[in-house]
């Protein structure tokens, strides 16, 4: 399975899904003009994945700025990757926030709420 690298822009997230090395994540901002577009090819590819994962997979997700569009994909993605754990393959999520952005961990927060596989609220300091 090749890796999905798709590289940060101003309004689009870096993403890197490596079933290799075990990378997995997306970061930066998110507000993208076609966010089930921007996404699509994340959906496809976490879909593909769990067809053979990893015996692990712990999905960081370290946004700056998400708008609500792309929380709607976001959840898509926590869907499918919550699938993948009802299963019985182990399955954690990080999500990093900014201690500053307080609605980056209001969203962690209301996501480690719907779903059931381990979720880590991870805060740091902005340098």
């Amino acid at each position: 399975m090749e890796p999905l690298i798709i590289h940060l822009t101003d309004s689009t997230p870096s993403i890197h899904l490596d079933k290799v090395s075990g990378k997995f994540e997306i970061s930066g901002r998110s507000l993208p003009e076609e966010a089930l577009a921007f996404y699509q090819p994340v959906l496809e590819w976490i879909n593909a994945y769990i067809d053979t994962p990893n015996e692990n997979t712990a999905f960081v997700f370290k946004m700056d700025y998400i708008n609500s569009a792309s929380v709607r994909a976001l959840n898509d993605i926590l869907t499918i990757l919550e699938k993948l754990f009802l299963k019985g393959n182990n399955v954690s999520i990080v999500w990093k926030f900014s201690l500053e952005d307080k609605e980056l961990k209001e969203t962690g927060e209301e996501f480690s709420e719907i779903y059931k596989m381990p979720f880590k609220l991870e805060g740091y300091t902005e340098n």
